[in-house]
């Protein structure tokens, strides 16, 4: 199983200000790399309720790069993989809003959601959001947390795919009754 898991946070309400993001890069069935940046939002503009969930102001992120300078870097890793997120619609907004912004056009992609299938893997559970199923799989993780959400999210797929006894994300998506996001 290869895929790439994403994970943005953002310092308001607009899909574009992107200021953190979690990668976990899966190769073979095995999460290998869990890099994860700060980025310096354009414009520079936090509300508080966002720094209350994830922490970051923007102290933290006035000396760190623009998305666009870190887009050659972070490209690399997205390259003809798929893409994971935990309620991926949130995330691959904010990728495609934040690479709108940073005029850079979005490359095509595939996408998939760990929330989806956390819900059709494990049913029984009351709740699906990331810290629930996280939970529920024995993995302690700092919630909001760019790179170890990416990093939650990974594992969820992986538990779901040793789960179902498949080993790639269309398998898996194809047991559970779903097809994979593609974008161009």
């Amino acid at each position: 199983m290869d895929f790439v898991a994403i994970d943005f946070e953002t310092a308001n309400n607009k899909a574009s200000s992107a200021c953190a993001l979690g990668l976990a890069i899966v190769s073979n069935g095995v999460i290998v790399d869990n890099p994860s940046w700060l980025i310096k939002p354009k414009p520079l503009y936090f509300e508080p309720f966002n720094i209350r969930i994830h922490g970051i102001n923007e102290y933290k992120v006035k000396n760190v790069p623009t998305f666009r300078e870190l887009w050659p870097e972070i490209y690399l890793y997205l390259e003809n993989k798929i893409l994971v997120a935990h309620s991926a619609a949130f995330d691959v907004r904010v990728l495609y809003s934040t690479l709108g912004t940073q005029n850079i056009i979005p490359p095509p992609y595939e996408y998939a959601c760990s929330l989806k299938v956390s819900r059709k893997v494990w049913p029984f559970l009351s709740r699906h959001g990331l810290d629930n199923v996280a939970n529920y799989l024995n993995l302690n993780f700092k919630h909001h947390d760019a790179s170890e959400d990416a990093y939650a999210s990974a594992h969820i797929i992986l538990e779901a795919a040793k789960s179902l006894k498949v080993d790639n994300m269309y398998d898996l998506y194809n047991k559970i009754g779903y097809n994979i996001t593609t974008t161009y």
